[in-house]
């Protein structure tokens, strides 16, 4: 089906997530061992720099911040936000390729969509439940178990985590914007760690999570329909 071509028939707004979400649970299943082998790459290095992570964070993120560099750092950190940045942009794409019929379009704003929902809700819930503090509270860098409180959500880090979701699900829709993309979301994951906000453990566990359902969401997006 060319780009051009849309069903004869209008589907309900909330079929195409829905439809997505369900191809995308058989690109999971057809790729779970390569998955699995990912994510244990990826805890076994975050729990290796568990150690390193004080002083990285010390050599990092300076105690006195000011100048272009901060600004730069709070515009990055901003740019990565959940509701800021990645929601709108994925929802501008699918509406603009539902008015101008332009499915793939569609398929990949949604996405970016759900590639951020579920990275992003994934790192809240592993937050929740670990409770580790944040570099600039007063407690150590140990893990307290579930809190509510945000200061006791420093691992892993949602900002990055939406944002490699988001822009790696993009990536793989539309390569030649990748490497941009993927750039931008670097500095959204150096910027939580100059601004004190996380180790560099939480930012490699999410920009971790991110990388994988990005994957998997842009790899559903560009199947055959």
């Amino acid at each position: 089906m060319s780009e051009s071509q849309t069903p004869q028939h209008e589907s309900p707004w909330w079929r195409l997530p829905w439809d997505m979400l369900l191809e995308h649970f058989s690109v999971w299943s057809s790729r779970r061992k390569a998955a699995a082998a990912f994510l244990l790459v990826v805890t076994t290095l975050s729990c290796l720099l568990f150690q390193f992570d004080e002083s990285l964070s010390l050599r990092f993120s300076p105690a006195e911040r000011g100048g272009w560099i901060n600004e730069l750092a709070r515009g990055l950190s901003y740019w990565g936000d959940f509701l800021t940045f990645c929601i709108p942009v994925g929802a501008l794409l699918w509406l603009s390729g539902s008015w101008l019929k332009r499915i793939p379009w569609q398929r990949a704003g949604v996405a970016c969509l759900l590639a951020t929902c579920l990275a992003g809700l994934t790192a809240d819930l592993i937050q929740a439940s670990t409770g580790r503090s944040r570099p600039r509270h007063e407690e150590s860098s140990g893990f307290n178990g579930f809190s509510t409180h945000t200061e006791l959500h420093s691992f892993p880090s949602g900002h990055s985590a939406t944002a490699f979701g988001s822009t790696t699900a993009l990536a793989i829709c539309y390569p030649p914007v990748g490497i941009p993309l993927l750039i931008g979301a670097g500095g959204v994951a150096w910027s939580r760690v100059y601004l004190g906000a996380h180790y560099p453990s939480d930012i490699l566990m999410g920009s971790g999570l991110g990388l994988l359902f990005g994957f998997m969401l842009g790899k559903t997006a560009r199947r055959k329909y």
